[in-house]
């Protein structure tokens, strides 16, 4: 499950400071989102694009940041696969995947 939260640049942050900021976020203006989450026991995380600048009726972005598109690929694929997107393997893995190739 991936809960969106559009436009969160808009409240002037760049990022979230930490989880509790994030959970009082859902808690306030979702309860009964977060209730699902929590009795589910759902991970979650953010991403932003960057800083966010209005002026004469349109919003451009000011500040590009890429750090949370990381952040948010790594995080989907350990929910997806199940270990780090940075996982060598070990020692027998990486001996087996060199002679496939």
């Amino acid at each position: 499950m991936i809960l969106v939260v559009s436009k969160w640049d808009k409240s002037g942050k760049m990022n979230v400071v930490n989880a509790d900021e994030l959970d009082q976020f859902i808690d306030e203006r979702l309860s009964r989102t977060s209730q699902r989450i929590d009795t589910y026991g759902l991970s979650k995380t953010y991403y932003t694009i960057g800083d966010i600048q209005s002026g004469g009726g349109e919003e451009r972005i000011g500040l590009l940041s890429l750090a949370t598109a990381e952040i948010l690929s790594k995080w989907l694929y350990h929910s997806i696969v199940g270990y780090d997107l940075d996982y060598e393997g070990t020692f027998w893995e990486r001996i087996k995947f060199s002679l496939v190739k």
